[in-house]
């Protein structure tokens, strides 16, 4: 297996770990090759594939309850650009994909969810800006966060274990250094 970021978690029994890896690099100079997600006891041993096919997934993300593996994914169709979006499978896994922002015309640059596992907040790309979108965890219509006007957003984090939703990122502009 080889990939360039694993994007490693511990699975939430702490028995495993899931990370996205590729084991057809060698193919990366003439066609396209996706990253599936991938499973490696703790105690050592052969991972085991938990996706397979043409689509692409990477950064695996657990929900704090533990009960689901969000991921951002990319068909592949065959055409130049596709978005990535994010989806959710059930845990223990099963591979049942579930769209959470498949309707979602902008690509996801990065993901977090709240404490309660209710809420996904995600940054992605629009009129030039990198602005905070929610969506419940489920799935639904993604919406803006807040009003955005200048700048772009970064390094989104959201603690697993607050009292509610804190919701950290940088923010910078052509102008204005990060803050």
């Amino acid at each position: 297996l080889t990939g360039e970021e694993l994007g490693a978690v511990w699975a939430p029994d702490g028995e495993s770990i899931v990370f996205a890896a590729t084991t057809r690099r060698h193919t990366a100079a003439y066609a396209f090759h996706g990253t599936q997600l991938y499973q490696a006891p703790a105690a050592g041993g052969e991972p085991r594939a938990l996706t397979n096919g043409e689509d692409s997934y990477s950064r695996p993300t657990f929900r704090p309850d533990g009960k689901a593996l969000y991921c951002r994914y990319e068909v592949h169709n065959g055409k130049p650009y596709n978005l990535e979006r994010v989806a959710r499978f059930p845990w223990p896994f099963a591979p049942q994909r579930a769209a959470v922002t498949g309707g979602f015309d902008r690509s996801v640059s990065t993901f977090a969810l709240s404490p309660d596992s209710k809420t996904l907040y995600l940054l992605a790309e629009e009129a030039g800006h990198e602005k905070l979108f929610s969506v419940a965890a489920a799935g639904g219509e993604v919406r803006p966060a807040m009003e955005m006007t200048s700048g772009v957003y970064t390094n989104l984090a959201v603690p697993e274990r607050a009292p509610s939703a804190l919701v950290f990122a940088n923010w910078e502009s052509a102008v204005i250094p990060a803050d």
